[in-house]
């Protein structure tokens, strides 16, 4: 267990209109809304699926890397 409470790894898991990073207990620690329409993407200011991945991986490894070094 880290000061985050989160159980590593950590996992990256894409639903429908969000990605999320979870820990290896099911707690989501971190997560953004997608959307594959790009009308309705720039209407609600959310990312494209791609995107969202790109940035859970980003946070993936930085909460990773801060709960390695305690």
């Amino acid at each position: 267990m880290s000061t985050f409470g989160l159980v590593l790894p950590l996992r990256i898991k894409a639903a429908e209109e969000s990605v999320s990073v979870v820990d290896a207990a099911g707690v989501r620690a971190f997560y953004v809304y997608t959307c594959a329409e790009p009308e309705r993407r720039r209407n609600t200011n959310r990312l494209s699926s791609e995107d969202g991945a790109s940035i859970a991986k980003i946070a993936a490894r930085a909460l990773t890397d801060r709960m390695e070094r305690g």
